[in-house]
């Protein structure tokens, strides 16, 4: 028994010989003539200004970049009461070395990536305090990882795809460094 195929159909032709088009969704540029040829694309050397996203964000839109994530961030936080200082006091003390804060939380949320969202987890957080020596005799493992679970525990009103129950957001990482840095040399005495 032999089986019929269906006859050949001659190759798919998108332009004909005139440079008609056969199918009806394309349509040639209207500014172009496709008879005239350019030659070869010349490649030119990339360079950041070129880019598609240069110019949201450029360098110099940077400090006002930075300024709209810090204010977003505080809103976010949960404060706690201080002794010695106000809040606004904290507050602009923060501002000023926001940038490194935010270059830190970058690196550290690179490093330890939760499912999608990056974000620092809790081992990540310890060792990052190790490594820029907070981790000591007034300031053990055993308070950051509380400080760790109080942090990500006081953020259970806010719920959503993008705020991990095991790692913590860009906010999360300033308000804890708030509190570590509260604990360490405000309440021990150290400063």
């Amino acid at each position: 028994m032999t089986q019929k195929l269906p006859p050949k159909l001659p190759p798919f032709k998108l332009f004909l010989d005139d440079y008609k088009c056969t199918a009806s969704h394309c349509k040639p540029r209207e500014n172009r003539d496709p008879t005239i040829s350019k030659g070869p694309r010349v490649r030119t050397p990339w360079v950041y200004e070129n880019g598609i996203f240069y110019k949201d964000y450029s360098n110099e839109h940077l400090p006002d970049k930075s300024a709209q994530c810090f204010e977003k961030d505080w809103d976010m936080i949960k404060f706690q009461k201080l002794k010695k200082s106000s809040n606004f006091e904290c507050k602009e003390i923060m501002r000023k070395h926001y940038g490194l804060l935010r270059d830190c939380y970058r690196n550290e949320a690179g490093i330890g990536t939760v499912g999608k969202v990056f974000g620092v987890p809790g081992g990540q957080f310890v060792t990052f305090l190790q490594d820029i020596g907070v981790i000591g005799d007034d300031f053990n493992i055993a308070d950051a990882d509380r400080y760790y679970i109080t942090v990500n525990a006081g953020s259970k009103d806010l719920k959503g795809p993008m705020l991990p129950k095991t790692a913590l957001v860009r906010f999360q990482f300033l308000e804890i460094f708030i509190r570590t840095a509260i604990q360490k040399y405000y309440v021990s005495d150290a400063v």
